[in-house]
Order: C-alpha cells, then structure tokens, then sequence
C-alpha cells in the first residue's frame, strides 16, 4: 500500500516577514529604493497599508542575482590565471621587525 505523499504548496505571495523567512532582510525604505530603480520585483498592494511579493518574481530575482555571481567568480578567476604575479623578496620598510625602522624610533641610531 503506497503512503500518500504531502507536498506543501509554494505560496503565491509573500509578505514583508515571508522575504524576511527566505533571507531578504532588507528594511522597507531599500526595498522602496531597489524597486524604483528596477532591481527588485516591484510589490503587489492587497489592502490600504498591506503589501506583498510574488513568489515567483522573487525566486527568479534570486537565482538571476546567483548567477550573477558565479558568472562574477568566473570571470575572476580567468583574470587570475592571465595576470602576472608580482613578488618581492624585500620587505616594505616600515613593517615591525624592519630593522632600520626600529632603530630609528627607539633612537638607537643616535649617539
């Protein structure tokens, strides 16, 4: 005999709290900001001073924003590879333990 299977449906919508829940911490003024400027879903009004998300939106704005960064890490670390490395074998002066530099600020060099 098969069990039956319970499958929590996705919301539709999400509240303030519901982005908080997912990770989305921003305050209310950001998240005013980032959708003016196109850069975040824009909110669905229910009621005179209640407001929500749709889900959907919001999931596709999260996995664009991670993509973004694995393409950001890509482009990185191809950067990386191509770029020379740069090394001294000579400390920077000024550094604890750089002799010349202690001495000249314990005053030792004075005699």
């Amino acid at each position: 005999m098969e069990m039956p299977t319970h499958q929590i449906a996705e919301p539709l919508v999400l509240s303030h709290e519901g982005l908080r829940q997912i990770g989305i911490h921003f305050t209310n003024q950001h998240l005013l900001r980032l959708e003016a400027n196109g850069k975040f879903p824009r909110r669905a009004s229910l009621a005179d001073r209640k407001v929500c998300w749709v889900y959907s939106e919001i999931r596709e704005w999260l996995a664009k924003r991670i993509n973004d960064r694995e393409a950001l890490a890509g482009e990185r670390s191809r950067a990386a590879l191509h770029s020379p490395e740069i090394r001294s074998s000579r400390r920077p002066a000024g550094l604890i333990g750089d002799a010349e530099t202690c001495s000249t600020q314990t005053g030792a060099d004075q005699s």
